[in-house]
């Protein structure tokens, strides 16, 4: 049995719920090695496991503070140098989850009415990861 976490993205056009699949009995050394990870985010650059790691926000050129209001640490600063410190650590965030074994990531689309004149169903086992285009 694999457990998931689930999330949604989207906007007026669609949304997108992506899941990781890790298996049962390895739940716990997955936890492990992603806490691990939150905890050196911690310890390098002062943000806190209860900050959520949205690509959208964490990549963008003014990323969002960790309070309103409230100086945040020198990677949440609006500049190319910080920015690029903030595409490495999103990178080394996917290099931890590139290590669960027998880990099943599946993404979802929803599109609204008006974007369903063109559907494309993608996976990566197809090239360029296009199944199929209704």
């Amino acid at each position: 049995m694999y457990l998931f976490y689930v999330d949604d993205s989207g906007d007026e056009r669609r949304t997108l719920f992506s899941a990781l699949g890790i298996p049962e009995n390895r739940w716990s050394s997955s936890l492990k090695g992603w806490l691990t990870w939150r905890k050196q985010l911690f310890k390098n650059h002062q943000i806190p496991a209860s900050y959520e790691l949205h690509a959208q926000d964490w990549l963008s050129a003014s990323p969002m503070p960790l309070e309103a209001g409230v100086v945040g640490p020198p990677i949440l600063e609006h500049n190319r140098d910080a920015r690029r410190q903030r595409f490495d650590v999103f990178e080394g965030g996917l290099r931890v989850l590139g290590t669960f074994a027998d880990a099943r990531l599946l993404t979802v689309v929803a599109l609204y009415p008006t974007t369903l004149s063109k559907l494309v169903i993608g996976g990566p086992d197809t090239p360029n990861g296009i199944r199929q285009v209704l």
